[in-house]
């Protein structure tokens, strides 16, 4: 066989990631919130991008597009009001929410108030100081005693005795653990049934796993006392720290599409008020014709940045609407009736029926919020698996709310087990195992028919 060497042409089709192309994509994946922020550094970045706040004339149109490089000064000509391309909303000045809320104080600064009551010696202020600079933000000191009096360099008896008078300040911080977080609680309230403190001391694993009636040998008392005991401990805080604005992480959900109900017809608007009004800087315009190559080879650059940044923007708006139009329109059911009414829905159904590509869809849904007329959801829930019915299939999300109707609506004495939710759901023609039933359960943290039976 002889082997030889010979140069051939062959015609081959491919995608091209170009920088716009990327931006692009950028752009598509990214929630109201971050896009906010990407578009004001491109402002800064970008000297032929401006703010406007004039009403639109000539919005974008993408059957206008040039493929290609923009050749500007023929397209100047051609448009003269391109400095009126724009997008999103007018921008409306507002408070911000905090001027109407007032501001939660901390751990320190409440602690430093009621300190500041207490006639405390000047060493055990800088105690109680230090110990409350201690405590995590559950409200528990996790350092130990003697890690505490070596820091300070006092003994371990002044420690104790400055912790138990924070822990006076308000119950059940300061504790080292659980056990002690609620006995502290309970100490100070007189309300609580008798036996309550025995019960947490000496029985608290028993009460995590309901079992009540050992509990009830054990103490000699009657089991309907018992749920008394057990009902008042779950109304106790665990985490009496959280109570403190200071210690919670809040995150503000911005929805990046509202859905609105009009006489039976669902609207779909793109959130994009937050995001400013762009257009082209009229003074670049006249720039084009003026200057050495060099710079006017920079001012084409800049004015294809911008071109292509507002029609990437004007492109993800198109495909979100496009995306929860459709969503919409399939779950219907669901915003007239409820999730027993979600439909299954894949990204795939959504990528064939829009003939776009299946990733598009991922990106345009991901970490995006819808606000709706059912609430605020993320538009990933609307994607659901799905398990097999009679007469064609049903929403996993759906049989999750039946799940959880059901454990609702039992009798607490004879709580439901996960083989009798099997056998009713498959009853009604829908295929599923005990298992199943148990993962779901478990999902919606709920806790098993044994821990969910009330003596009465």
């Amino acid at each position: 066989m002889k082997l030889d060497f010979s140069l051939q042409m062959q015609q081959v089709q491919k995608l091209l990631m170009t920088p716009q192309l990327k931006q692009a994509i950028k752009i598509l994946q990214m929630p109201a919130f971050e896009l906010q922020e990407y578009v004001q550094q491109k402002i800064e970045e970008n000297p032929v991008l401006e703010v406007t706040e004039d009403e639109v004339k000539n919005e974008y149109q993408p059957e206008k597009e040039v493929k290609g490089p923009v050749d500007w000064q023929e397209y100047f000509n051609g448009i003269s009001d391109y400095g009126e391309i724009s997008f999103g909303k007018e921008v409306i000045e507002r408070d911000s929410f905090d001027t109407y809320t007032s501001k939660d104080i901390t751990f320190l600064e409440y602690f430093e108030q009621q300190l500041g009551i207490l006639d405390l010696s000047k060493e055990d202020q800088k105690i109680a100081e230090y110990i409350v600079g201690s405590l995590d933000d559950t409200g528990y000191l996790k350092t130990p005693i003697n890690e505490l009096a070596k820091n300070l360099g006092v003994d371990e008896e002044s420690i104790e005795n400055v912790l138990e008078i924070v822990q006076q300040l308000e119950p059940g911080i300061g504790a080292r653990d659980l056990k002690e977080c609620l006995l502290l609680q309970v100490k100070f309230r007189t309300d609580s049934p008798p036996k309550t403190y025995d019960v947490i001391d000496n029985y608290l694993e028993l009460v995590a796993d309901m079992k009540l009636p050992k509990i009830s040998e054990k103490l000699g008392l009657p089991l309907i006392d018992v749920q008394k005991i057990v009902d008042f401990i779950k109304k106790l805080n665990p985490k009496p720290g959280l109570a403190f604005a200071s210690t919670m992480d809040n995150r503000y959900i911005q929805p990046d599409v509202t859905v609105l109900d009009f006489q039976d017809e669902y609207i779909i608007m793109v959130n994009d008020n937050t995001i400013p009004k762009l257009q082209i800087n009229d003074y670049y315009k006249s720039l084009l014709n003026t200057g050495s190559e060099k710079e006017q080879q920079y001012i084409k650059e800049t004015l294809n940045n911008a071109f292509y940044l507002i029609k990437a923007i004007e492109q993800r708006k198109k495909t979100l609407q496009q995306v929860v139009e459709y969503i919409v329109g399939y779950q219907k059911d669901f915003f007239k009736h409820g999730v027993k009414h979600l439909k299954p829905l894949r990204l795939k159904d959504v990528a064939e029926n829009l003939e776009i590509h299946e990733s598009t869809v991922s990106r345009a849904t991901n970490g995006k919020f819808a606000d709706t007329p059912r609430g605020i959801y993320e538009l990933k829930y609307f994607f659901s698996g799905s398990l097999d019915k009679g007469d064609g299939e049903i929403a996993t999300l759906g049989i999750k709310q039946r799940i959880y109707d059901m454990i609702e609506k039992e009798d607490t004495s004879k709580p439901l087990s996960d083989q009798q939710i099997a056998d009713i759901l498959q009853k009604d023609g829908i295929t599923i195992s005990r298992r199943t039933v148990a993962k779901y359960r478990d999902e919606g943290n709920i806790p098993s028919s044994s821990k969910r039976k009330r003596y009465k």
